[in-house]
Parts: C-alpha cells; sequence; structure tokens
C-alpha cells in the first residue's frame, strides 16, 4: 500500500472566451496573471494565476470557433461559466498513482479512476509540455460531475516548466507569484456535493488521502516551503444537486475578493 500524500497541483476556473482575453481590472488589480496557452486538442485555452506554494488557479476557456461536437465532447462542456468547476491533485511520480487507483476502484463509493490518458499544451514561447490526464468516472464509465472527486495531472516533462513557480536559482519564490493582495498558498478547498452523495464520496476521499483531520476533512500536500506547504480538503452538503467549490487562501490579511462575476476568493491570515 502506497502512502504517497496527494499533492494540490491546481484549481479550475471556467470564464468566457471574451473574459480570458480582457480580464477584469479587479482580478488585475489583486493578482498577478501570466500566459498560459492551448491545450493541444485546440479546445480550450488558458491563463495561469500562480501562488508561491507551487499552486496555481486555471483560468480556461473554452476556444473562440470551436466546433460545437468538440466542445460537447469535453468533460467541462456543460460546466458554468464565472465559477470553479474542477481540481487537480499530482504526485511527486506517476508510479505512486496505481496503489490510489487500486484503493479508489475497490472502495465502493461508486467513483473510478481511468487509464492515464496523454495530454499537453506549447507554452506562448514554443516550449512543449506534456502530462498524463486521469479522470474519476463514475459506474458504467459514466460521466461525473466536473470537482466532486479531483482529477490527477502527472507530468511527463518537468513540472517546473509547466508551472514556473521558482526563480531561476530554484530556490525563491519567481516574481510572477507575488500577489498585491498578498496571497500566498491555497489552505483550505471546500467540496460542497448532494447529500445524497456525501456516503460514497467519503469513502472515495478516505481512499484517496492519507491524512485524515476526523469527520470529512483531509490533508494534501503542497510543492511550496515548509512555511506553505499543505492544506485541508473539506466535503460538506450542497444547497441543491450540483457539486460547488470554495476557496480560502492563505495571506498577510484577512479579505474577500470578488475576482470575477460569481467567483469569490476568502483569504485568511
Amino acid at each position: 500500500m502506497s502512502d504517497a500524500q496527494p499533492i494540490l497541483d491546481h484549481i479550475v476556473v471556467l470564464v468566457s472566451y471574451e473574459t480570458l482575453q480582457e480580464l477584469p481590472e479587479k482580478l488585475k488589480e489583486h493578482f498577478n496573471i501570466i500566459p498560459g496557452g492551448g491545450a493541444t486538442t485546440g479546445v480550450t485555452i488558458n491563463k495561469l494565476l500562480i501562488l508561491p506554494d507551487g499552486t496555481y488557479l486555471e483560468l480556461v476557456a473554452f476556444n473562440k470557433g470551436v466546433e460545437p461536437e468538440k466542445r460537447q465532447a469535453h468533460r467541462w462542456s456543460n460546466a458554468t461559466e464565472g465559477s470553479v468547476i474542477d481540481w487537480a491533485y499530482t504526485l511527486n511520480s506517476p508510479d505512486e498513482f496505481e496503489p490510489i487507483q487500486q484503493r479508489v476502484n475497490g472502495s465502493e463509493s461508486g467513483v473510478f479512476y481511468q487509464e492515464p490518458v496523454p495530454g499537453g499544451r506549447k507554452r506562448p514561447d514554443g516550449v512543449e509540455l506534456k502530462w498524463s490526464i486521469i479522470l474519476p468516472v463514475g459506474e458504467h464509465q459514466n460521466r461525473l460531475q466536473p470537482g466532486i472527486a479531483p482529477f490527477w495531472c502527472l507530468d511527463k516533462t518537468p513540472r517546473s516548466l509547466r508551472v514556473p513557480y521558482l526563480a531561476e536559482d530554484g530556490n525563491e519564490p519567481a516574481t510572477c507569484t507575488q500577489h498585491p493582495c498578498g496571497a500566498q498558498s491555497v489552505s483550505k478547498l471546500e467540496v460542497l456535493v448532494p447529500r445524497a452523495l456525501q456516503q460514497k464520496m467519503g469513502k472515495a476521499y478516505a481512499s484517496i488521502h492519507t491524512i485524515t483531520q476526523g469527520g470529512r476533512t483531509w490533508g494534501y500536500g503542497t510543492h511550496g516551503d515548509s512555511e506553505l506547504a499543505g492544506g485541508l480538503v473539506t466535503l460538506g452538503e450542497s444547497p441543491d444537486s450540483t457539486v460547488k467549490i470554495a476557496l480560502t487562501l492563505k495571506g498577510d490579511k484577512s479579505q474577500k475578493i470578488a475576482i470575477l462575476p460569481g467567483v469569490e476568493i476568502t483569504i485568511t491570515k
């Protein structure tokens, strides 16, 4: 049995194509946003908000003019623009995933992890990034609502190329991770699921995580230094039949920032 701790990789915020091209002033006032790139499939494009703890928010949009059939085939096709829709874990080594996959698939949670699917994109400077994506599915390979369980992003090229959160010396945080609002790390993810699914999802989360904080709360790791490393994911009840994800960051001062219409981030000291 592997005791590998899952590492929070990134959180996905879906926006319209127009919003991605012209980000709101409120967002740029509080955060530094850097170019991301386009997926090799040509379906989505993104920009990144990278934090000193090595995690990042992916502001993603469906490409303008993408064929309706291609968009509909995407797992985020029915997600609501202007909301946090998904989140990903990673590991120090892809070899650490198989024991986690076996535990979840045998947990009687109704959640199953598929085999890795190659993914990638090109950075604006032409550097090609490669990784594997592993998605959660339900029984009979049915789609699950995005965000109800984490997907996995396991790098084939160095993660530092995909997520440039360290300066060139490899010791200090990169300039792009220094934000005017003082945000430093992701301290908590609250995943709200329908009441009828809470018990089963609790089994899935317990199979993924090696650190439990009691109840429906688990610990995850991050790539940052010891002062920033790690946070908590909690499983709560959604007020309706949809999955909702609330995000709390650690920062210099406590505040709430509406970075996009419908997307509010809580920052605590």
